[in-house]
Parts: C-alpha cells; sequence; structure tokens
C-alpha cells in the first residue's frame, strides 16, 4: 500500500472513531428519554402518594445512574484519551443531584405556600434542565479539553438549552391545564427534547464523514 493510501485509512480510522463517541451520545439520550418515559408512565398506573413520590425519585436517580454504567460498558470501541478526568463519578453525581436539592429544598422556601402544591409536580423539569447543562459544564467541556476534536454533537448543552426555553411553559402550566396533565406535558416534552437531541448527535456524528 502506499503512502497516501496508509495516509487515507488513518484518516477513514479517526472519522470512524469520532463517529462512534458522538453515536454513544445519540443512543443514550434515545435510551435514557425511553426509559424514564417508561418507568414514571408505570410509576403513575399505581397509587403512590405522599413520600411514596418521593421514595420513586430516588429509585429514578439510582437507576438512571446504573443505567448509564451499562451503556458505558457496553463493547464500545477504544476511543483513546490523552489524560483521565478526575472525579467524573462526583462530577455526575453533583451535576445530576444538586439542582434537584437546591430546587426542593432551597427554592420551595421562597415559593408562596398557596403555590407549592401546583408546582411541586413539575419543578423537577427546570432542575433537570440545570442538570444537563450542569454536567456539560463539569463533565463534558473537561473530557473535550482531554480529547480535542472528538466531542463534535455536545448533547448535554442541546438537551438543557431546549429544556431550559421551555420550562417557563412548564411551570406555568398547572395554572393552564391543571396540576394532573402539567407533570404529562413536563414529562412529552422531556421526551421531545431527548429525541431532538438524539437526532441532532447522530446527524453530527454522520456529517464526520462528508469532511
Amino acid at each position: 500500500m502506499s503512502l497516501e493510501g496508509y495516509e487515507e485509512l488513518a484518516r477513514l480510522a479517526e472519522k470512524t472513531r469520532i463517529f462512534l463517541y458522538n453515536l454513544i451520545g445519540s443512543v443514550s439520550f434515545f435510551v435514557y428519554g425511553g426509559f424514564f418515559a417508561g418507568y414514571w408512565l408505570l410509576v403513575a398506573s399505581t397509587p403512590v402518594t405522599g413520600w411514596g413520590w418521593i421514595v420513586a425519585a430516588i429509585v429514578a436517580i439510582v437507576l438512571g445512574m446504573l443505567l448509564g454504567i451499562l451503556l458505558y460498558s457496553l463493547p464500545w470501541p477504544r476511543m483513546g484519551s490523552s489524560g483521565r478526568l478526575k472525579y467524573i463519578g462526583v462530577r455526575w453525581i453533583i451535576s445530576f443531584t444538586l439542582p434537584f436539592i437546591v430546587a426542593y429544598n432551597v427554592l420551595t422556601i421562597f415559593i408562596p405556600s398557596e403555590n407549592i402544591g401546583l408546582l411541586v409536580d413539575v419543578l423537577w423539569y427546570p432542575s433537570l434542565s440545570i442538570a444537563l447543562l450542569l454536567a456539560h459544564l463539569l463533565v463534558m467541556r473537561p473530557l473535550d479539553k482531554l480529547n480535542p476534536g472528538l466531542i463534535r454533537s455536545k448533547p448535554f448543552l442541546v438537551a438543557g438549552g431546549i429544556t431550559l426555553a421551555t420550562s417557563p411553559l412548564v411551570l406555568y402550566s398547572p395554572w393552564i391545564i391543571g396540576v394532573s396533565k402539567a407533570w404529562i406535558l413536563a414529562l412529552g416534552l422531556m421526551v421531545l427534547s431527548y429525541s431532538i437531541t438524539g437526532l441532532h448527535s447522530l446527524y453530527v456524528a454522520l456529517k464526520v464523514f462528508e469532511e
């Protein structure tokens, strides 16, 4: 094989590496969207009340972490790295717990008591948007610096931006359509935002081969 042939093969291998890495982001958001939609619909179909919702939320967080471990333990091709991101587990935990803790334990102090009952079922949605943006800042951006040119799609930024932009609609919805439908609206918007993010990541991944 000529030198040009080896160079072309090396370029193809690098493009494939970038494609597969960004494909992981696409698959992850499709999987998470379907998983959490199914989980909360199952929970809603049971006679859960009071503290049962808190337990269900904690279980959701734990299952989400286990799902993440499962996804990234699949036999994906080795992507390579110029170094390991320190405290990556802690970064993930902070990203997806701190916003919810703040929202449900700090912000509720400043919400008038007559409105807490209306907002408690949808406050998770803006909390999720902040969690996704935190994951982008605390995890994905540092990973991007360790792997220049590898992370193209920025799925957490896209999903966080969509959910943040639609958060005012969700927060106002209990007064428009009622509490029982507001959380369904929030769940539906979450699934749509995750689906859009998954398609965007897939598009970005495929565009690599056109470079």
